[in-house]
């Protein structure tokens, strides 16, 4: 059997039932070990019960990994496995009303994903969908009930949750069944930077509704040093939908004037203040709604002052939402530039709800399949850069959305449907082509050859692919934007084009509801421009002040929110973005301001970054910060020409911040904030850099100091790769989405 590319491995799953009394410990567990058809046996590691897996399906091929993978410390249920080489889609039945949990694995590494989920029906279906990516297989599948009432506000009837993270601080070992009854698998996880804290003594769980097992919470972390803990985790996506568990429990008995009191902020954001963790009863801080938009999270636990203990910890949980309101409420696929091969999955088909499809950049071949064009919600959709053949289908009429389709860079014959050619006449549809396949005399409308590449679209951005000249014209005649802000570059040699192509075509993949958009950029000869997505109310400059130098007024409250939300996506571009992005160039001319007033950062990731670091920005923001707190430019104007770092130092040896404040605010400020304020802009203009803190750090600084009421920015994108879920409780995984190669099996 030839080697899979990615493949599907194990599963594991559960659900919310009354378990009655009196019945043994593994009551309602399944355990298959899929690919063995001899016989039943006891898993010597966990005393769990595994059965053939031919009882629950008759179709797919028993293999054995090969012998090269066999050694002591693979698991029985990993010597075998079951292939599905034959048919779409292969479950199993299992008839039981189960909580879900899935595991995902090869026989050389384990892979884990689990889901919770609340069974509507008597029977739960797990499915392996071959999506063109390879063969699926599975090595084992586990089921395990849950009291009722267990995890509910994550898994009930309109929402399932899949499993990010589950961590045991302080152990050495992983925790499972017997110790935790439901069989949860809490891996080890510890720090250099930390102390560990354990007890002999049980730790009471009642009344807490995750039910943590007292192994778990036997054991803790504390800072080794300092009064502050932190730890953190990267997200799949920005978009994932998170609910995050905390588990508490004092292992020590407190004396005297002993106390352990902190608060707990993720991400800069207070979470929980004033915490004292119950001793020897285990104790849950959880979110009650989903949390999102960071790549990165950060829980840090301070001391409070009055405290004589540091924070500790004992458990930790993450889980990612599934909506089940509607079927596969994928709304985004970005899978450029994965190395995907073969014909584009029939798995896509499925997404009714799909907005944004984009597979640029990958080694995708035959025809563009119709099904493509039942997807009636597609706005965007990118199949540029593969190898493609054969013609573009009728169906993709039917896309009656479509705002962008981006066919370049395949081997196509033929003409494009008529309606589609109709559309990008009338500027209904940006169309990509190598070459004009509508053959229409409406090519001619422009004398220059324009090369616009799209990545993303944006709410009611006004980008028109014949207007794109006339937009540039207009700025270069005029100096200011229009309704996209376009940015030329001309006179570039071969070598810079090059470059210029490559680093526009990363920057379109970036997105921070505080960073500009890239939507696209044009070509034309030897002058290149990027366009942008544009913001209505200009620059933070303009607003503090034109060129007549009559200011435009910023309240006091919209200056820290500016601040805060150009932050964010400094923060963002240095933590979020791999590999991280120096901007640069910070400055106020810089950091753009939508209509409602929503700072974002602009013109970032195309400069050489030479030998510039993060703290540079941190350097440039904090002039930023002295700029809305004194409305005066970097460069103080005068006998010397005085930088606004030094004016402000001589200002503050007299110590009157009045005379440092913006004269157009009348006096209207908070003069703590704004001594916090200067104070932060201060240290990050410090001379050295490592004096300067981090864009977190100042992230965090200005949350505390400005408390802002901004809106949040949510989406209805769910992003979980390569794992759906039907309202009928039906589990799939899409083998090609996996990503982690397998070796073959015999």
């Amino acid at each position: 059997m030839a080697s899979s590319s990615c493949c599907l491995v194990a599963l594991f799953f559960a659900i919310a039932t009354v378990a009655a009394h009196g019945q043994s410990p593994q009551a309602g567990f399944i355990s298959i070990d899929c690919g063995n058809s001899k016989s039943d046996y006891v898993d010597h590691s966990t005393n769990l019960a595994y059965v053939a897996d031919d009882r629950f399906i008759d179709v797919g091929s028993d293999f054995y990994i090969q012998s090269n993978y066999i050694n002591s410390s693979v698991p029985t249920l990993q010597l075998n496995l079951r292939s599905f080489p034959d048919g779409l889609r292969n479950c199993y039945t299992c008839s039981r009303c189960l909580r879900t949990t899935m595991t995902i694995s090869d026989p050389s590494a384990i892979y884990t994903a689990e889901a919770l989920s609340l069974a509507t029906a008597n029977s739960t279906s797990v499915c392996l969908v071959n999506t063109g990516g390879g063969t699926p297989f599975i090595s084992s599948l586990e089921l395990r009930p849950f009291e009722n009432g267990d995890y509910g506000e994550y898994a009930n009837a309109s929402q399932s949750v899949v499993l990010v993270t589950r961590r045991n601080f302080g152990a050495s070992d992983s925790v499972r069944f017997p110790d935790d009854p439901y069989d949860r698998v809490w891996s080890p996880y510890m720090d250099p930077s930390w102390s560990t804290l354990s007890s002999t003594l049980e730790v009471n769980n009642s009344g807490n509704m995750f039910e943590p097992p007292s192994a778990v919470m036997q054991s803790a972390v504390t800072p080794a040093s300092g009064s502050q803990l932190a730890f953190s985790w990267d997200s799949v996506s920005p978009d994932d939908e998170l609910y995050a568990v905390l588990h508490f429990a004092e292992l020590q008995k407190l004396t005297g004037n002993s106390t352990r009191v902190f608060n707990i902020t993720r991400n800069g954001d207070p979470r929980f203040q004033w915490y004292t963790p119950p001793y020897l009863s285990a104790d849950g801080i959880h979110s009650t709604v989903p949390f999102e938009g960071y790549s990165r999270y950060e829980y840090v636990l301070n001391a409070t002052s009055d405290s004589t203990l540091p924070p500790i910890i004992n458990a930790f949980e993450v889980y990612s939402l599934m909506q089940l309101t509607s079927r596969y409420r994928f709304r985004r696929r970005n899978l450029t530039s994965r190395g995907l091969t073969g014909e584009i999955y029939i798995s896509f088909a499925m997404l009714e709800a799909l907005k944004y499809l984009d597979l640029s950049h990958n080694n995708f071949s035959g025809a563009i399949p119709d099904f493509l064009g039942s997807l009636s919600s597609l706005i965007v959709l990118d199949l540029s850069f593969n190898n493609l053949t054969g013609t573009v289908p009728d169906s993709l009429e039917n896309l009656v959305s479509l705002q962008i389709l981006n066919l370049a860079g395949n081997n196509f014959n033929g003409s494009v449907p008529e309606k589609l050619c109709k559309r990008s006449d009338a500027g209904l549809l940006t169309l990509r082509l190598d070459k004009n396949g509508c053959n229409k005399a409406s090519s001619s409308r422009s004398k220059t050859a324009i090369v616009v590449i799209i990545a993303a679209v944006s709410g009611l951005l006004l980008l028109v692919v014949i207007l794109v000249a006339v937009v540039w014209n207009i700025r270069k005649q005029q100096g200011r934007t229009s309704k996209t802000s376009v940015q030329p570059r001309c006179s570039l040699l071969s070598a810079e084009s090059i470059k210029f192509h490559l680093r526009a075509q990363n920057l379109t993949k970036i997105y921070h509801r505080n960073l500009v958009s890239l939507v696209g950029y044009c070509m034309d000869g030897n002058c290149l421009a990027l366009v942008y997505e544009y913001m209505k109310q200009g620059s933070l400059r303009d607003y503090l002040r034109d060129k007549t130098g009559c200011a435009k007024v910023l309240s006091w409250g919209q200056r820290l929110q500016i601040a805060l939300e150009a932050a964010q996506g400094l923060d963002y571009l240095h933590k979020g973005c791999k590999p991280p992005i120096i901007h640069r160039d910070v400055k106020s001319s810089n950091i753009l301001l939508s209509e409602e007033l929503e700072a974002r950062i602009g013109d970032f990731g195309y400069h050489e970054n030479y030998q510039l670091t993060e703290k540079s920005d941190v350097y440039s923001f904090g002039v930023v910060l002295l700029e809305l707190i004194t409305g005066r430019p970097p460069i103080v104007h005068g006998p010397g020409n005085v930088h606004i770092v030094k004016l402000i130092a001589a200002s503050l040896s007299r110590g009157c911040i009045e005379e440092i404040m913006d004269e157009t605010l009348q006096g209207e400020y908070d003069a703590t904030s704004a001594w916090k304020i200067l104070d932060l802009a201060l240290r990050c203009t410090a001379d050295a850099g490592s004096q300067r803190p981090t864009m977190f750090e100042v992230v965090t600084q200005l949350k505390s100091c400005s408390k802002p009421e901004i809106a949040s920015d949510r989406s209805d994108v769910i992003y979980i790769e390569g794992f759906n879920m039907s309202r009928e409780i039906s589990s799939e995984m899409g083998a090609s989405l996996l990503g982690p190669t397998v070796p073959s099996v015999r």
